[in-house]
């Protein structure tokens, strides 16, 4: 794609797996309305420790982080609440 210098279509990005979805542009907006709201439902250290992952490194400082973050996440306040709230059978 690159060496050819051809755009591509809404169609074919979904199709090739690098866009999630095609949307109208009347319905742009509710769709990122409703994505929005469910980034905005997830647990804020989740968020964090996601968008410090995504941040280019070599190989083995990534999997440094990886585990640095597990075992953080695993260990938080956020974890236990969330674990404690399956266990009654309720929304974390």
């Amino acid at each position: 794609m690159q060496l050819l210098n051809e755009p591509i279509g809404a169609r074919q990005a979904v199709e090739w797996g690098m866009a999630a979805r095609c949307v109208a542009s009347d319905g742009l907006s509710a769709v990122v309305d409703e994505v929005c709201g469910r980034i905005a439902a997830k647990r804020p250290g989740s968020l964090r420790a996601t968008r410090d992952l995504l941040r280019p490194r070599d190989y083995r400082e990534r999997l440094e982080d990886e585990r640095r973050c597990f075992v953080a996440a695993i260990t938080s306040a956020e974890a236990s609440a969330g674990m404690c709230a399956f266990v009654a059978g309720k929304a974390p």
